[in-house]
């Protein structure tokens, strides 16, 4: 569940927690050791910049897609290692009016969770 706040009418923070598959688990189990991920995105209109932060108490990996209300994904985010903390800005500036979503996905591609937001 995310909970949004508008700053100084400025920024959009939505924040949450999502589960992902911990780093050092061993794939060979019928179910993989689960992690939660804590994150925060923040919509800057001023700067035309959607900043996502993460971060969970163990290694981890997933990707992010930004996607219009078509489910065109606009955006494709990979990080590039599994890590504890992640940081990852968006240029929208391309980006009309609108409604968006972003989904974070396991690296099989499942989607582990989602947020919308409007610019």
């Amino acid at each position: 569940s995310g909970v949004n706040k508008t700053l100084a009418q400025q920024a959009t923070v939505t924040a949450g927690t999502f589960k992902a598959v911990a780093a050092n688990s061993d794939l060979s189990m019928m179910v993989p050791k689960v992690v939660d991920v804590k994150y925060t995105m923040t919509l800057s209109p001023a700067k035309d910049k959607l900043t996502i932060v993460a971060n969970s108490d163990e290694e981890t990996t997933f990707t992010i897609d930004v996607s219009g209300s078509d489910n065109k994904v606009l955006f494709h985010w990979v990080p590039q290692a599994k890590d504890t903390h992640f940081y990852h800005d968006f240029d929208v500036s391309g980006l009309k009016s609108g409604s968006y979503h972003l989904s974070v996905l396991h690296t099989n591609s499942m989607q582990l969770h989602s947020v919308s937001f409007t610019k």
